[in-house]
């Protein structure tokens, strides 16, 4: 799930705040973007974040099924309608 409610806000001691974003849809949209780069759209979106973006859905179609690392099924991966033609892999 690449949206989802997440945990924000800075760690650390006082000389060294770092701020930072934590949860799993952030793990997903970490994964996801070391995918994208693979991709001749070099953007990816998952399930649950197009279900979020009801106005969206009809821009993204269903580009394949990935497996990323934390996740034990696939994960069903969309991308731009215009790219998933011509979807061959980046190298």
């Amino acid at each position: 799930m690449s949206a989802g409610t997440v945990v924000a806000g800075n760690i650390g001691v006082a000389q060294r705040f770092e701020y930072t974003v934590i949860g799993p849809p952030v793990n997903e949209a970490a994964r996801l973007t070391e995918q994208a780069k693979h991709r001749l759209g070099r953007v990816l979106a998952g399930d649950e974040a197009l279900a979020r973006a009801e106005s969206e859905t009809g821009v993204w179609q269903a580009a394949d099924e990935i497996h990323l690392r934390g996740h034990a099924e696939p994960v069903l991966v969309y991308e731009p309608a215009h790219t998933a033609a011509a979807s061959e892999p980046v190298l």
